[in-house]
Formats: C-alpha cells, structure tokens, sequence
C-alpha cells in the first residue's frame, strides 16, 4: 500500500491511496493494482478521480483526474508511506522505509518528485572465500573528491560456475550501526544464470559497465562466465535499477555465492 498526504498548515486536502499485489517475475518484481481510493477535504480545492484499467490478461495500468484548483505555497506541506502485508489483511500490514518525510511541497518538487531521492557514502567494503585459489576478492572505497567517493575491485575467478551455482543477497538497514534490520530489498537465493539475467543485467551492468570489464550481454547470457581477472576502477554508483526513495541511515549489503564443490564467497 501506498499513501500520499498533502497537508497545509491546519488542513489535510488530499489523500490518494495504492493497494497492490506484489509478485516475483523476470524483472525483479511485477504488481496487479488491488484497490485505488483518493479523497480530499474539500473538492472544490482538490479532487480526485482515480480507477484501475486491465490492458491485458495480466497488465494494468491507472487512469486519473485531478483537479487542482488552489494556490499551492511554502506551508503547503507533502508526505508519503508505503506499507507491506503477506497476507492482504489489514491488520497485517506493516511500515516499510520507503517514506517521503513530511516536507514542503516545493522541497518535494526538486527532490523526489525530480531526481534520485539519495546519496551515499560507503563506509567499508569487505569480501571473503573459502578458497582463494579459485576465488579471489580485493575491494577498497576509494575517495574521488569532496563528498564523492568509488569502489574498485579486483576478482580473480579461477573456477566453472554451472546450473548448481546459487548467489543471494540481503540488506539490512539501521538508524544507528548497532540496531540492523532486514529490509525487503533482497536477491533470493537462484540459480547464478537466472540472477545473470536479472538482477545483474539490470543493476550491476549499468552501474559498473563505464568503470569494469565484467561481461555485457544484450539477450539472455549465454553459459560459460569467463574465468579470468576482473577489475573495476572507481566505480561510481548512479543507482540505475535501485529503489528511487531511500530513508537516511546505514545499511549492509550482503552477497553469497556457492555451489556443489565450489568456494563460498561473500561481499558485504
């Protein structure tokens, strides 16, 4: 569920709300929109005029009016929630981190409404395998101006991944770094062919493609990976394929990968 508020200083005028069903699919994620209600205190100011449209057999699509008809200024104030449930009951519904705090309306123009809604530094990069003669991972933040920082790595991958290859990720996230929690934006744990078509042609392709000689591929991939040295020379992450609204705090990104007879390895 998703939920908008525009609120000025003593009165809510808007509220519009998104109820959808999540699922797995090749990309990462697919929805079927459930319920689409809006309301607002007052409509001769603002009113909505919200449905759901099926194009498909499974593809839908939102249809809307709106009609705005006051004076927007600096008190006029935007928030948004969204929150999750397994099960589609209200009661089990729960928060999620992909807020927009209540700000002004006009902050809210030049940040999340316009551009990526975060920045990053990263604090520490570690890597691990169980065999380094078949693996082996050299990261490090590399600092590349005031504010601006990159990662370069080094990989020698020494072995053949086959279709029992599996890799995950997890990703916690914390307000302070004693107090970490898991967050919904994981990789399940697949078959490394099935992530190499997804997760990896969406996100690792376009954010490291400019800056790492790891293999592009338009189609599907095609077996076998190449087994060579791998480098990447301050990668900077633009956040191609990431979640556009990302709250302030730390958080631990987690990789695994293994396979029958194959080293353990895990980027954090």
């Amino acid at each position: 569920m998703l939920a908008f508020d525009f609120v000025t200083t003593t009165t809510r005028i808007g509220i519009l709300c998104i109820f959808f069903h999540l699922t797995g699919a090749a990309r990462k994620w697919d929805y079927e929109p459930l319920l689409l209600p809006t309301t607002s205190s007052d409509e001769s100011k603002l009113k909505f005029e919200a449905k759901i449209e099926r194009l498909g057999r499974s593809d839908y699509g939102l249809s809307g009016i709106i009609e705005w008809k006051y004076d927007t200024n600096e008190e006029t104030m935007v928030e948004a929630q969204a929150y999750r449930s397994n099960s589609g009951d209200e009661s089990d519904y729960k928060l999620l981190p992909w807020a927009i705090p209540k700000q002004p309306f006009y902050d809210y123009l030049n940040t999340y409404y316009k551009d990526r809604k975060w920045d990053y530094e990263p604090v520490s990069i570690i890597a691990s395998s169980s065999d380094d003669s078949l693996i082996k991972i050299e990261p490090s933040i590399v600092r590349l101006g005031r504010g601006k920082f990159g990662v370069s790595v080094l990989v020698e991958w020494n072995y053949d991944t086959t279709d029992e290859t599996m890799v995950g990720k997890c990703i916690e996230g914390s307000g302070d770094e004693s107090d970490y929690k898991l967050l919904p934006w994981a990789i399940p744990m697949q078959s490394f062919y099935d992530y190499l078509n997804t997760y990896y042609k969406d996100v690792i392709m376009k954010n490291f493609a400019p800056c790492c000689n790891v293999p592009q591929f338009e189609d599907k991939f095609q077996p076998p990976w190449p087994k060579q040295t791998y480098i990447g020379d301050k990668c900077v992450i633009e956040g191609e394929g990431l979640p556009d609204i990302v709250p302030p705090g730390f958080y631990k990104i987690i990789f695994n990968c293994t396979g029958p007879d194959q080293p353990f390895k895990f980027l954090k």
